[in-house]
């Protein structure tokens, strides 16, 4: 049994998104993904409008993923884009997406997605359903993940321009761990005076 505390845990927060709103109140057990995925499917049947049944989806796809089941995660964040494709749960679901892709290994996509996440939050329609700190937390994650996509691909130039996106980024949580990342990219390619800066 996995326990969660509001304000801890950012990490578990940020994977479930608003899932403590919905499932969590206080210190409560989180549900198994498949349990969780069921909840979240029938919360988007019932929803009144399409950014809660985005939203609803979004959350049944990473329960799925979280349990391994990236074919389902897939088609319902799929799902969750189709719902509601100029609400803020679009880039939050395409994300999700990549970092599916990314999970089973498929790099070369998962940087792909990444990159066009990114590339899509700079859209006049991302500033107009986005707060600006979430849409930096958004792209810093998705340069992130789309370094780590290169580094796994053996492509460690396109790494470096993408982690240094990152920490051009303001206060992203993803600094620390792209500062290490960008050294050992620097490392690969024989750019040692970089690598130890």
């Amino acid at each position: 049994v996995v326990y969660f505390f509001f304000g801890a845990g950012k990490g578990l927060f940020q994977r479930y998104g608003n899932a403590g709103f919905y499932v969590l109140a206080g210190l409560r057990p989180l549900p198994a993904p498949s349990s969780a995925e069921k909840r979240f499917k029938s919360a988007a049947e019932t929803a009144k409008d399409e950014n809660k049944a985005a939203e609803c989806l979004l959350l049944a796809g990473r329960a799925s993923a979280k349990g391994g089941d990236f074919a389902a995660a897939a088609k319902l964040l799929e799902e969750s884009i189709n719902r509601a494709s100029d609400g803020e749960y679009a880039y939050y679901a395409a994300l999700e997406i990549a970092l599916s892709n990314y999970e089973q290994g498929s790099y070369e996509e998962a940087a792909a997605r990444c990159e066009a996440v990114e590339e899509s939050l700079n859209s006049l329609q991302a500033k107009a359903v986005l707060a600006e700190a979430d849409m930096a937390r958004l792209a810093a994650e998705a340069a992130y993940y789309a370094g780590r996509s290169y580094v796994k691909a053996g492509r460690h130039n396109e790494a470096v321009f993408a982690f240094e996106r990152v920490l051009d980024a303001p206060s992203s949580e993803y600094g620390p761990a792209a500062v290490c990342e960008l050294a050992d990219c620097h490392y690969n390619l024989g750019n040692y005076g970089s690598a130890i800066r």
